[in-house]
């Protein structure tokens, strides 16, 4: 396959992560809401699912452009660095989850208390060893060993081995169906089992796989049929998840496990996002309306911690029906701070000391 340059940012990826974010925000702090029912068209989609999505697109976009340059040390520190703040981020959830229901038990109940755990040495222990995995607020441990993964992927993809990584990446998810106990993250000492890795890692290394060779995927996405097959496709995966088809095992649609039909449904809908967005993109007027979206994806790792601690805290400070106009505001004010937070992350000072920062660390190295 030809590979076209890449020129810039993709405005558009960082629009489906906004997107994902809201979505998020939705379902954790205003689930029932007619907020959180506008964001979740269909049951077999989710903010998780595109989050994760784009997050291997990325990926793919980063290491492929730095490998061309003849940087490969250069982008496997690079991925490293990224596995490294997100694991901190779930250290630092997984602890407050546990000083949360320490301090208010009832409160938190929910939450994995260190009693629980075996006391706060064995609490602390589970947490970086990624044994806690708090609910709603979960997806960083598994992010972690995803990413983890992805450097053998990566690796594959360099030697032109594309094929090798597509199987090593179905023989883990196809694994994870064989034998589920060894690929899931549990919520906590003695709970049942729930996010599988594995599968996470199979719908991770297919936006990998499209990032690896995104300007010749966007191309395609955006021209001929391919647009008007992606809706037809997204209409028809819509409608069936609506209908609850009973034929349909758990497995096939499931969250936890990330099912194959829930896959197909996922990429098709994120995709022809895309290409909505694409097309928004190109309209000064849309453009301008969705930015607000696409700052708080650009973000992306900070309006998912922000998200997860308010998560985490506000059942312990206040007690609120998610699904009254209350808990719309709550989301919205949830939003707000994520937007705030990426506009300050993003302030033109800011980025050139973080850019004299990365010259003096290159330098040095």
């Amino acid at each position: 396959m030809t590979r076209r340059p890449l020129i810039g940012r993709d405005l558009s990826l960082d629009l489906i992560r906004g997107l994902c974010v809201v979505s998020m925000t939705a379902s954790h702090l205003a689930h029932h809401s007619v907020f959180d029912r506008a964001t979740h068209p269909s049951p077999w989609v989710d903010g998780a699912s595109g989050f994760v999505l784009v997050s291997g697109v990325l990926v793919g976009v980063v290491q492929r452009r730095l490998g061309d340059r003849g940087d490969t040390a250069a982008a496997r520190e690079k991925l490293l660095r990224r596995v490294w703040v997100i694991y901190l981020g779930h250290v630092l959830l997984a602890a407050l989850a546990l000083g949360l229901a320490a301090a208010d038990p009832e409160g938190a109940e929910r939450l994995p208390h260190p009693d629980d755990q075996g006391g706060w040495v064995a609490a602390l222990a589970a947490a970086v060893t990624l044994r806690v995995n708090p609910p709603n607020a979960s997806i960083l441990g598994l992010y972690v060993i995803v990413m983890l993964l992805s450097l053998g992927t990566v690796a594959l993809l360099r030697k032109g081995w594309w094929p090798v990584a597509a199987g090593y990446a179905a023989a883990v998810y196809a694994l994870g169906f064989i034998d589920p106990a060894w690929v899931h993250l549990p919520r906590e000492a003695g709970t049942p089992l729930d996010l599988s890795w594995a599968a996470w890692f199979g719908l991770f290394t297919l936006g990998l796989l499209a990032g690896w060779w995104w300007a010749d995927v966007r191309s395609a996405l955006t021209q001929g049929w391919v647009p008007i097959t992606l809706a037809i496709v997204t209409v028809i995966g819509v409608l069936a998840a609506r209908a609850d088809l009973g034929s349909l095992s758990d497995e096939l649609v499931d969250k936890d496990v990330i099912g194959p039909v829930r896959i197909l449904v996922s990429v098709t809908l994120w995709a022809f996002v895309y290409v909505v967005a694409d097309r928004a993109a190109r309209i000064p007027s849309l453009a301008a309306l969705v930015a607000p979206v696409s700052l708080i994806g650009k973000r992306g790792l900070d309006s998912y911690l922000i998200l997860s601690v308010l998560v985490l805290v506000l059942p312990s400070l206040w007690t609120y029906e998610q699904g009254s106009p209350i808990g719309v505001l709550v989301a919205l004010a949830s939003l707000c701070a994520c937007l705030a937070w990426a506009g300050l992350r993003t302030r033109p000072g800011l980025r050139a000391r973080q850019g004299r920062r990365r010259l003096r660390a290159a330098a040095r190295s």
